[in-house]
């Protein structure tokens, strides 16, 4: 019986470590849609770590249709 193609929605922030490994794994079911949700940095520090995660979720290594929900600043 064949896997239902279903939307993901991941929520990111400021962990591009887990976000990769989250990604190594969606990899393997290709969803065709991939929603990202990511909250703004809450300091200076946190950007560039904000930044890489997203990096990684905006282009994963299947074809799919990337709809990316950002913010500039934290919520």
């Amino acid at each position: 019986m064949p896997v239902p193609e279903v939307p993901i929605a991941l929520m990111i922030f400021n962990r591009p470590d887990l976000t990769e490994k989250i990604i190594e794994q969606l990899a393997k079911r290709a969803p065709p849609i991939l929603y990202v949700i990511a909250d703004g940095p809450r300091n200076k520090e946190e950007k560039s770590l904000c930044e890489q995660a997203r990096e990684i979720a905006l282009n994963p290594p299947w074809a799919c249709e990337v709809v990316p929900f950002l913010r500039n600043e934290n919520k």
